[in-house]
C-alpha cells in the first residue's frame, strides 16, 4: 500500500527569519560496538540506512556531522533507504526539527531499525484527533493505541507512548473506517489459514484505511491530526502551543 501524503500547515511562525538560514547537525552514533555480540543482524541492517533529510544525504555509516536546513514554515521530511535480505526498500517520515539543535542517529535493537535522538529536550509528544465528518472514525497511533473519534468531535491530546527501548523512532499515524476492527481481522482468527487468504484479509483490511503517516515525535510536540466535513482531505499540523498535553 502507498503511503498517503497528508497536507501539512504549520502553526507555529513566531521568530521565523525570512532571510536567515536555520540549521541543525544529524550525526551517527560512533560508540556502537558493544552491541555486536548480540545483535550483530540489527547492525548489518542498521550500516546500509541512507537518509535524504531536507535533500541532504547521510548514511548511518559515515563518521562525520552534516548540516541539515530546518524546514522554516513546513514540517521536516526525511526518506531513507535501507537493504533487507537483498532487497532495497524505502521509507519516509515527517518531523519537525529544531535549529542549532544535535540529532544522533543509533541502531535500534527493539522495534525499528534506528533511532533519532535531539541532545536538548529530547521528550515523546502528544496528537489530538478532530473530525468534522459525519462518520466516526479509528485513530490508530504509538503502538498498537485504538481511539474512535466520534463525528463531529475532537479527542483531547493523547500522549504518543512507545516502548522505552525505541522511543524515538517514527510513529505510524493511521485513520481508519471502523471496519478496520473487524474481529475477522484479528490474528487468532486468521493464522491458520492458508497464506492466499491470509494475505487476501490483510488486503481488505488496508481498504478501510483513510489515511496513513509516520511521525516523528523529538521534542514533546502537540499533533493535531483533522478530517474535514466530507472526508476527504486530512490536515496534519502542529499546535501553537508548543509543549505539554494541554487541550
Amino acid at each position: 500500500m502507498k503511503m498517503l501524503i497528508p497536507i501539512m500547515a504549520l502553526i507555529l511562525v513566531s521568530g521565523i527569519s525570512p532571510v536567515k538560514a536555520q540549521t541543525c547537525v544529524f550525526k551517527a552514533n560512533q560508540n556502537i560496538g558493544f552491541l555486536k555480540e548480540n545483535f550483530e543482524e540489527e547492525l548489518a541492517l542498521y550500516s546500509t540506512i541512507v537518509l535524504n533529510i531536507n535533500g541532504k544525504i547521510f548514511s548511518t555509516i559515515d563518521t562525520g556531522e552534516i548540516i541539515i536546513p530546518v524546514n522554516q514554515s513546513h514540517f521536516d521530511t526525511i526518506r531513507y533507504t535501507y537493504t533487507d535480505r537483498n532487497e532495497i526498500k524505502q521509507d519516509t517520515f515527517i518531523c519537525k526539527l529544531r535549529q542549532n539543535e544535535v540529532y544522533t542517529i543509533s541502531p535500534c535493537t527493539c522495534c525499528g531499525i534506528f533511532l533519532i535522538t535531539p541532545e536538548k529536550n529530547a521528550k515523546r509528544g502528544f496528537i489530538k484527533f478532530e473530525n468534522r465528518a459525519n462518520q466516526d472514525y479509528i485513530a490508530m497511533f504509538s503502538e498498537a493505541q485504538y481511539d474512535t473519534i466520534p463525528k463531529h468531535a475532537d479527542t483531547e491530546f493523547l500522549p504518543s507512548y512507545i516502548s522505552m527501548n525505541c522511543g524515538f523512532r517514527p510513529s505510524d499515524v493511521v485513520i481508519a473506517k471502523k471496519e478496520y476492527l473487524n474481529p475477522k481481522y484479528d490474528y487468532e482468527n486468521w493464522s491458520k489459514k492458508p497464506v492466499h487468504e491470509i494475505k487476501a484479509l490483510k488486503k481488505e483490511q488496508e481498504s478501510h484505511i483513510l489515511f496513513k503517516t509516520q511521525f516523528l515525535f523529538l521534542h514533546e510536540e502537540k499533533l493535531i491530526v483533522a478530517i474535514d466535513q466530507k472526508a476527504k482531505n486530512i490536515r496534519i499540523s502542529l499546535s501553537d502551543s508548543s509543549t505539554g498535553p494541554g487541550k
